[in-house]
């Protein structure tokens, strides 16, 4: 599913990307963010045996917060067959905004088949994005982009204070895509925490 409008692709980790169609300033404030610049390379996708999600996903999930970050995966239990395959959940990401992430030097990208809770914001006629409301275990892909150089940044920068120098570090995209719907959520997630979805 492409979105039709900037304003519902949030990235939940306040960034500021070159060539990638998206800006800091609609980035939700977070204590790490990122620089990578995108490229025209054609992404590798991995297509391993499994890809059902063996372990949970977890980056401090808060039940009942309406943060379009606050989100967990689990795995599924086998009796829940995967309408969509692992190669269609990315398709969904690679034709959306955020296409040019799956673009970038050294990208991996997987997806794995597990079940979500978090918090997913309601679409207006108008294209943006609305009051976020709770789910609960719903069937979904996570799509993992791995291999991507990021610059986190962090802290408070007081003024006439040097800034840092900036030291690269591996990070990972996580986006998701509802298994009934085939439509992506309205967050993505770049962090340099891995995932530890193989």
């Amino acid at each position: 599913m492409t979105m039709r409008a900037a304003a519902a692709l949030t990235v939940l980790a306040a960034l500021t990307l070159t060539g990638c169609g998206a800006s800091s300033d609609r980035s939700t404030p977070a204590s790490e963010g990122a620089t990578m610049t995108a490229a025209t390379s054609t992404p590798s996708i991995s297509r391993p045996a499994g890809s059902r999600l063996v372990g949970s996903i977890d980056q401090g999930y808060r039940p009942g917060l309406l943060s379009l970050g606050n989100y967990r995966m689990d795995p599924a239990p086998l009796s829940i067959t995967p309408r969509l395959t692992e190669v269609r959940a990315i398709h969904v990401l690679a034709t959306s905004d955020a296409k040019a992430y799956l673009r970038l030097p050294g990208a991996r990208t997987i997806a794995r088949f597990g079940l979500f809770s978090g918090a997913e914001a309601t679409p207006t006629q108008t294209g943006s994005i609305g009051q976020p409301h709770v789910i609960k275990a719903r069937p979904a892909w996570l799509v993992i982009i791995s291999g991507l150089t990021v610059f986190p940044v962090g802290g408070v920068i007081l003024p006439r204070s040097a800034q840092p120098t900036p030291t690269p570090a591996h990070g990972w995209l996580l986006a998701v895509v509802y298994d009934d719907t085939g439509a992506l959520h309205n967050g993505l997630t770049i962090t340099s925490g891995d995932p530890h979805a193989a």
